[in-house]
């Protein structure tokens, strides 16, 4: 691997940037004196900007003016190539204008003739992991694919668990071993309905005897309200966490349980077991999105395999609700019992 530095490139979600972990790690531990950096949304930013292995962090940017902001931040970081990690237009003619050298992407998009090494794959059939199919970008590096698919791991600071117990003990939660349900999506997939993540809620409160924290953005505030019921234990959060506040909240779960959704990944790979419920469609199957922790359970509702989600259009809408408040809380007992 003839470069002295390469920039890692995805402009999707904060959790599709957790299943790209290890494939930042595997080229750092090929080769530890190559400085790596990290061209992201302003939402993935702090997750890199706290990750050690990453060195500089760029914000990707949209409209015209934007595009020149990021080229030009990508030229003054003087990277030797970029990998393209995630198939996205905009990103790959930063770097291609930005005058990175060497350029690696999926060979499959109509703008593949940009980079100058090509990998050729479709994710589209969600056969196997993202971790899997992000380790692909490994081949044109001239570095070997692990033998294991490797799991992310994050490492969450004294100071962000000192600030998760200030916030907590704040609202009435004063130890750990508490359960964090996150209820929102962010639309990314179907998700099961408020209702039913607050009576899950309330059920894990009573037969755990432990403290239930609701977790989301601050758009999701109502929700996690709603779903907390705010008494017996139960509070939200929503809103008031930054990401480092959330690591250490996650950190110090018993059980995290949630939809398909990023906070997901961040739980996993923080070591904390999870249960996530996910819809039956091919693009958000658990064999792609499922996480990558040792202690995970997932449920998706039974008798139903669909290529796409049509939405309300579906006569099954919402099939999610085929997932009962008995099957969920059966499942979360036994994963915190194993934990």
């Amino acid at each position: 691997m003839d470069v002295d530095s390469i920039l890692i490139v995805r402009s999707d979600r904060l959790g599709d940037w957790v299943l790209t972990l290890p494939l930042v790690d595997h080229i750092k531990a090929a080769a530890p004196r190559l400085r790596l950096g990290a061209m992201a949304t302003a939402a993935a930013a702090p997750l890199l900007e706290r990750y050690p292995a990453v060195e500089k962090v760029i914000i990707s940017k949209r409209g015209l003016r934007g595009f020149r902001e990021a080229a030009a931040e990508v030229r003054r970081g003087g990277f030797d190539a970029a990998v393209v990690v995630h198939p996205d237009m905009v990103d790959t003619l930063v770097v291609w204008y930005a005058g990175v050298k060497l350029r690696i992407g999926n060979g499959c998009r109509g703008y593949s003739f940009l980079y100058n090494r090509r990998v050729y794959f479709h994710r589209s059939p969600s056969t196997r992991h993202e971790v899997e199919y992000n380790l692909e970008y490994l081949k044109p590096l001239g570095l070997p694919t692990p033998a294991e698919v490797p799991a992310p791991r994050l490492d969450v600071a004294e100071a962000d668990r000192a600030q998760a117990r200030r916030l907590l003990a704040a609202r009435g939660v004063a130890d750990e071993g508490y359960v964090v349900v996150h209820p929102g999506s962010g639309g990314s997939s179907l998700n099961w309905s408020p209702r039913r993540y607050r009576v899950l809620a309330a059920e894990l409160s009573k037969v755990l005897g432990t403290a239930v924290v609701v977790t989301g953005a601050a758009a999701e505030a109502e929700l996690a309200s709603y779903v907390a019921g705010e008494g017996d234990g139960r509070v939200s959060v929503a809103g008031e966490t930054d990401l480092g506040t959330l690591l250490g909240i996650l950190a110090g779960a018993r059980l995290f349980v949630s939809g398909n959704t990023g906070p997901m990944h961040l739980a996993a790979a923080v070591g904390t077991p999870t249960l996530s419920l996910f819809a039956p469609f091919r693009s958000g199957s658990p064999t792609r999105w499922g996480p990558r922790g040792e202690n995970a359970a997932v449920i998706t509702p039974a008798g139903f395999a669909c290529e796409k989600c049509p939405g309300e259009r579906c006569e099954h809408y919402n099939c999610m609700e085929a997932i009962t408040v008995e099957t969920a809380l059966a499942e979360a007992r036994r994963v915190a019992v194993k934990s």
